[in-house]
């Protein structure tokens, strides 16, 4: 017994993995130099310094760097202490932290500054040259920072928070204690260029990790098992502070299309995992870091807040943090925590949260809660789940009232329900499946779905069609129905859903006889929309442009004549007379131009490229090079992608855009993926990167002879750090390869007798 100091030599390499510590390239005054960064989560601080790396050991840290030379920038997880000898810069200790959470940036920054409310010394570092860009990203933070300080009633745990826009970066961003890191495009805002998109999603990234300050550093997790407790939470109540702060950008609505229903797609099928899941080896963690945990982790935690309430919600996180801080926890002690909080708040259920929570963070999948009108004039609520498990599922009817459906059927007088269609689910807020009755119930209520809110609008179409290619139930004409009852609708959720279910279609019936009745269906649809929100930005703002834009693309990339030629007009106007396009139709003008585009067109694109000072537009004229479809270009941009024009965590993101543009484009990607394998699995070993590029190269096939391909290919050249991922496309593809087959005839048939081309309507296959 006793204390033991244990002191060891150690040495690494700064490489280009993105991952642990490695090295960053800057741009100064034109010449690059070299810089270095870290991204630890979940076992890369193995690759720094000899550790233990679970989440739930925890240590202070004593940290000193050798700064290089005098304009570099050395920063950690706290302040640097006042003196500095021999150009050692020595840093205040640590907190007791994990050590995936520990942070070293060494390179050439500017930066801005600011001080909260409460005295936290918050600042902003980017490139040279580019501070600026970093304010409004420092006024989220700071408004971020005292509205989890009030909503937690905790305050902040350090005397300072930096943000950094690391030129090289393998994820999104990351949660350091006192040290964000994040790519340039998650934090960067130009005031004049950069769109409303990028403006809510550096707010959202910005509260994110902000949150995990909190969830995640403050309280970290037991074991990689509990990942859904910081990244789920985090998901959900960064959009809550995103709500507070920016009201007017309607982020619920995001949150519906983005995490809601990303979840239930993926928990739709066999392959998918329950939240909480075994992990056993460093290899499996990076998997789970996936759409379960954070978007369906914050789904269900939407609904527990809207269940329970705000007041008890917010008192019981108040008291999992105080009684948590400095140590880890488990989802049991957040549900025992928020039932104290119910208590003390005399709140009155028959049911405690764990016994409500429990069943959705261990068993996989989603109740689906069938609806129907009975013949005498009740409405029916019966709860099923392909996996035969059950849920109590708290859920808003159409009263207003939140009740909890279980495995009995629910059932209500006919007098009770307002006048149209029973709305279950009203607001979204339920993670689950809403299936009304076609003939007592929907189809009878279709012209109603215009009275409604545009979430519930989203939701009933969503919900329609998110089992449609799976269960191969559907009936196509209940289906076309009820889409034609959109044509016309701008709101961009519901444009996002409508656009969404265009995609589920497409893949249905891309490269056989039925794709000219669906261009028809898409046209009829979307060209309303077009007319009433116009090419013009000067009467339209918020989301709405998010229609436009959108809009604009979908019909450019499926060739309707009148659209491309007025995309080819604008694009001509800009080319020649430098008549610049405005920005919220600049992506969707260009990749309509692309799609048809030759060489010129290409050059012009790669010169706007090379010629881009912000990686936000570098990233947007990717995906305008990677709308090209002529086969000749499509190989020079495979090609191209491998090359230092390309960051390496943008490569990944060309060649999916070029494997979604058709017959062509996806074989190419495929045999290139398979030709550059052993390059690109050095580069990718694990993670978002590696999952997006198997995911990218395999998702767009749809035949047996595909299928076996790939299997063949992967047999032999197995991706264990993104096996699950596989899984799920694989799976996804023999659903899609079953449901051409089952809607082939019905759908051709339906379509030659109901859909008629119009002259005005040019038909690319």
């Amino acid at each position: 017994s006793g204390k033991y100091k244990l002191c060891l030599q150690f040495s690494g390499n700064l490489d280009d993995s993105l991952r642990g510590f490695y090295r960053t390239k800057h741009n100064v005054n034109g010449e690059s130099m070299w810089g270095a960064a870290c991204h630890f989560e979940a076992t890369g601080a193995r690759k720094c310094f000899p550790c233990l790396d679970q989440p739930e050991f925890r240590s202070t840290f004593d940290i000193a760097v050798k700064r290089p030379n005098k304009q570099v920038e050395v920063l950690s997880n706290m302040p640097p202490l006042s003196q500095e000898q021999d150009n050692i810069v020595k840093f205040e200790r640590t907190l007791a932290m994990p050590t995936y959470l520990i942070c070293l940036v060494i390179g050439y920054y500017d930066s801005i500054a600011r001080r909260s409310d409460s005295g936290v010394k918050l600042t902003a570092y980017t490139q040279i040259g580019q501070a600026l860009q970093a304010e409004y990203a420092l006024n989220v933070a700071t408004g971020a920072l005292k509205f989890y300080e009030d909503f937690f009633g905790v305050p902040y745990s350090l005397p300072k928070m930096d943000m950094v826009a690391v030129p090289d970066f393998y994820i999104g961003a990351m949660e350091n204690w006192g040290l964000l890191t994040f790519r340039e495009t998650a934090l960067l805002f130009h005031p004049a260029n950069s769109t409303l998109s990028r403006r809510q999603y550096v707010a959202i990234l910005v509260c994110h990790e902000i949150a995990h300050q909190w969830f995640g550093n403050l309280v970290s997790v037991a074991w990689w098992d509990q990942i859904w407790l910081k990244e789920g939470f985090a998901t959900w109540i960064s959009f809550l502070a995103v709500d507070h702060l920016f009201p007017e950008f309607d982020i619920w609505s995001k949150f519906l299309m983005e995490a809601q229903i990303t979840a239930l797609r993926l928990d739709s099928l066999d392959s998918s995992h329950p939240i909480q899941v075994s992990v056993e080896d460093p290899g499996q963690i990076d998997e789970i870091f996936d759409a379960i945990s954070y978007d369906k982790g914050a789904s269900i935690i939407h609904m527990l807040y809207h269940w329970i309430g705000h007041e008890a919600f917010k008192a019981g996180l108040n008291l999992y943090l105080t009684e948590n801080g400095g140590s880890s926890a488990s989802t049991k002690d957040l549900w025992k925590a928020l039932d104290r909080a119910r208590t003390d708040m005399d709140q009155d259920d028959i049911f405690s949260v764990a016994e409500v929570m429990d069943q959705w963070t261990t068993q996989q999948g989603y109740p689906t809660l069938d609806v129907k009108r009975t013949p005498d004039n009740h409405i029916s609520i019966q709860q099923t789940s392909r996996f035969e498990y059950s849920w109590q599922v708290p859920v808003k009817l159409y009263s207003g009232e939140v009740v909890i459906i279980g495995c009995d059927e629910y059932k209500d007088d006919i007098g009770n329900m307002p006048t149209g269609l029973p709305l279950i689910n009203s607001g979204q807020a339920s993670y689950c499946r809403v299936n009304y009755d076609w003939e007592s119930l929907l189809g009878p209520g279709l012209s109603y779905i215009q009275t409604l809110e545009p979430r519930d609008k989203a939701g009933i179409l969503m919900h329609f069609f998110l089992d449609f290619v799976r269960t191969r139930d559907g009936k196509i004409e209940h289906a076309v129905e009820l889409v034609r009852h959109y044509a016309g609708e701008t709101d961009w959720i519901v444009v996002d859903a409508l656009l969404g279910v265009f995609d589920s279609l497409e893949a249905l019936v891309r490269d056989t006889k039925s794709w000219a009745g669906y261009l028809h269906l898409v046209y009829s649809t979307l060209t309303p929309i077009l007319e009433k929100v116009g090419w013009s930005d000067a009467n339209l703002s918020g989301n709405i442009t998010f229609t436009q834009g959108a809009v604009i693309d979908r019909l450019g990339r499926l060739g309707h004549s009148d659209t491309c030629g007025e995309a080819r007009l604008l694009f001509s106007r800009e080319q020649r007379a430098g008549q610049r396009l405005n920005k919220s139709i600049r992506p969707a003008v260009y990749r309509s131009v692309a799609v048809t585009g030759g060489q010129a067109e290409k050059q012009y694109f790669m010169d706007l490229y090379h010629s881009a000072q912000r990686n936000e537009e570098k990233r947007m004229l990717l995906t305008v090079l990677g709308s090209f479809t002529n086969s000749q270009i499509v190989q020079e941009l495979l090609d191209w992608s491998m090359s230092d024009d390309v960051k390496l965590q943008d490569r990944v993101f060309l060649i999916s855009c070029l494997a979604e543009t058709g017959l062509e484009g996806r074989a190419m990607a495929f045999k290139f993926f398979k030709d550059n394998f052993e390059t690109l699995s050095k580069q990718y070993t694990s993670g978002s990167l590696l999952k997006r590029l198997v995911s990218g190269v395999v998702r767009n096939f749809n035949t047996e002879q595909d299928l076996d391909n790939i299997n063949e290919f992967f047999k032999l050249n197995p991706v264990p750090g993104a096996q699950m991922t596989l899984d799920q496309c694989l799976e996804d593809l023999r659903i899609l390869i079953s449901a051409r087959e089952h809607y082939q005839v019905p759908m051709l048939e339906y379509f030659n007798a109901n859909l008629i081309r119009t002259e005005s309507e040019v038909i690319r296959g």
